[in-house]
């Protein structure tokens, strides 16, 4: 295994001098250059380089709490921790309004079934994909990727909340 690679004094400078002097992780202001570590945004243990655009400054509580995650998949677990925190149960909506606003999802969604495909009809333009049918049911169905913009929660359909874990 190749040797940890440590940032230079002069990389650290270049961190700061993009970032400033806050932690990657939530923004928040540290009061000197004593609290923050240089880490990598992107594991070096998962073959994350070593180049200054890959490194930020984390304060040292975020740093060690993150443990082997990227800074990315650390700052969205703590994201959606707070999300979570509180009485009220959550729902796909919520998270959907939370992460894209309240009108960035839920619109409506023109599907014409033929024979054989499905004409999805998108923002982006009209896209077709297999229909099939359930063998058992005799129900017609169809896969696509979609945008977030036509996901909405059904609650009659789906009322379980989501859950933190």
């Amino acid at each position: 295994m190749a040797k940890r690679r440590q940032v230079s004094d002069d990389e650290k400078r270049q961190v700061l001098e993009r970032q400033g002097l806050k932690c990657f992780i939530d923004q928040h202001p540290v009061d000197s250059e004593s609290d923050l570590e240089y880490d990598h945004v992107w594991p070096y243990s998962k073959d994350g380089t070593s180049e200054v655009s890959n490194i930020a400054a984390v304060c040292k509580k975020h740093n060690r709490e993150k443990r082997d995650l990227s800074l990315g998949e650390y700052r969205d677990r703590l994201e959606l921790r707070r999300f979570f925190e509180g009485a009220k149960k959550r729902r796909l909506d919520d998270l959907l309004e939370e992460r894209v606003g309240a009108n960035g999802f839920g619109k409506q969604l023109t599907v014409v079934l033929n024979d054989d495909r499905a004409k999805l009809y998108l923002d982006a333009g009209p896209t077709e994909v297999p229909l099939t049918t359930d063998a058992a049911t005799g129900e017609r169905y169809f896969y696509a990727v979609l945008p977030v913009s036509v996901i909405k929660n059904d609650a009659e359909l789906q009322p379980r909340a989501l859950e933190p874990i």
